[in-house]
C-alpha cells in the first residue's frame, strides 16, 4: 500500500505545481488535494469568475475561497492533509470558506454546501472549529462520519454514522448522534430519528412521511418498479408479492403509486397495492425520478458510501458500475 501511496503523491505534487502556478494557488496556501473521480467537474478559484473544467483522474490544489461544482455525473474527492476526507457527489456545489491546521492533527474548517457530500474525519483528528452552512441549517460541530443532502427545493437531511453533530435551524439547536438522522423540511420543521443503515435521505423521508402498503398480486412472484408513473417508463427494480412498501404519493391519474425503494424512489401500479392511506401527495403523470446513480465507483468511494448506501450488491441504484482500482489510499 505504501508504494501505491508514494506513487500517487509524486504524481499529485507534479500536477499541483503546474496547475497551482497557472491558477494562483501555491503549495503554501492550498488546503486540500482535489482528485476528479468522474467527468463533469469544475473549479472556480477564489476571487475569480471563471470556471475551470477538470478532466477525469486529474489532481488539483484546493484552497480557501475555492468552489467545486459537479454536474449530473461528476464526482470529486478532497483530502485535507490526511486529517479529513470529503466525497463530493453529483449536482453539488462545495465552497471552502476557511481552513487552518492549528497544530498536529488539529484543524479548523468552514464550508458551504448545495447538494450531496460524505465527510469523514481521520481517527486522530481534532476539530477546534467547524462550520458547515446550507440553505436551511448550520452545523457547528462535525461528527466523525456524516452525509449531508442539501438540494434546492428538497428537505435537508443529515445522517451520522460516527460521532455527534450539533446543528442549528430556525427551530433551534439539535444534536444528532450515531445512526441518527435529522430532516429539515421546506418550512424548516425539524425531526430527528434513529435509523439502521443504510442511512440515506430516501429512507429518512419514507420513515417520516411514508404510508405503509403491501404488494398483492395474482399469479406473479414480483412486480416491476418503474422510473415514472406509466407502463412506458423504464423498469428500475422490482418488489416481491406480499412485500411491505412505503407509499410516498399517487399519480394525478390515480393509477400509480410512488414508493421508496432502496436509496431512491419509483412507481408501481396502484391495482397491485393494498393500503389504508389517505391524502397521499398527488404528483404529475409525467414525473420521472432522478435517483442517484454512480459509474466506475472505486474502493475509496465504496468505503465512504457504505454506511449510507450499503454495499454494491445491496443497492444497484447507486452502484451502476464499479472500478476495481483502490482509489486514494491512506497509510
Amino acid at each position: 500500500m505504501c508504494g501505491k501511496i508514494f506513487k500517487w503523491v509524486v504524481v499529485a505534487i507534479g500536477f499541483l505545481s503546474t496547475l497551482g502556478a497557472s491558477t494562483g494557488q501555491t503549495r503554501d496556501n492550498y488546503a486540500a488535494v482535489l482528485t476528479v473521480l468522474y467527468s463533469d467537474v469544475e473549479i472556480q478559484r477564489a476571487g475569480t469568475a471563471i470556471w475551470l473544467s477538470l478532466s477525469p483522474d486529474s489532481v488539483a490544489p484546493f484552497g480557501e475561497g475555492d468552489t467545486l461544482r459537479t454536474g449530473p455525473e461528476g464526482r470529486a474527492y478532497l483530502s485535507f492533509s490526511q486529517l479529513a476526507e470529503v466525497l463530493v457527489l453529483p449536482e453539488t456545489r462545495f465552497t471552502l470558506s476557511s481552513y487552518a491546521e492549528t497544530e498536529a492533527n488539529r484543524l479548523q474548517l468552514s464550508v458551504s454546501l448545495e447538494g450531496l457530500m460524505v465527510q469523514r474525519l481521520m481517527p486522530d483528528t481534532v476539530v477546534d472549529t467547524y462550520h458547515l452552512q446550507t440553505d436551511r441549517m448550520s452545523m457547528m460541530r462535525s461528527p466523525q462520519w456524516v452525509a449531508v443532502w442539501a438540494f434546492d427545493g428538497q428537505p435537508t437531511v443529515v445522517a451520522v454514522e460516527e460521532g455527534t453533530a450539533i446543528l442549528t435551524t430556525t427551530a433551534g439547536e439539535f444534536e444528532v448522534g450515531v445512526q441518527e438522522a435529522v430532516r429539515i423540511d421546506l418550512s424548516s420543521n425539524t425531526d430527528v430519528i434513529q435509523l439502521q443503515p443504510p442511512l440515506n435521505a430516501a429512507r429518512v423521508e419514507s420513515d417520516l412521511t411514508g404510508c405503509p402498503g403491501s404488494i398483492t398480486t395474482v399469479g406473479f412472484n414480483d412486480v416491476n418498479v418503474r422510473v415514472g408513473p406509466g407502463i412506458s417508463y423504464t423498469p428500475i427494480g422490482s418488489v416481491v408479492d406480499g412485500a411491505m412498501i412505503p407509499l410516498m404519493g399517487i399519480s394525478a391519474s390515480g393509477r400509480w403509486y410512488r414508493i421508496q425503494l432502496l436509496s431512491g424512489y419509483g412507481w408501481i401500479e396502484a391495482s397491485l397495492v393494498s393500503h389504508r392511506c389517505q391524502n397521499l401527495p398527488v404528483l404529475p403523470d409525467n414525473r420521472i425520478e432522478e435517483n442517484l446513480g454512480l459509474r466506475e465507483v472505486n474502493a475509496t468511494e465504496r468505503a465512504l458510501l457504505r454506511p449510507f448506501f450499503g454495499a454494491p450488491d445491496v443497492d444497484p441504484f447507486v452502484y451502476i458500475t464499479l472500478n476495481n482500482s483502490e482509489g486514494i489510499l491512506f497509510d
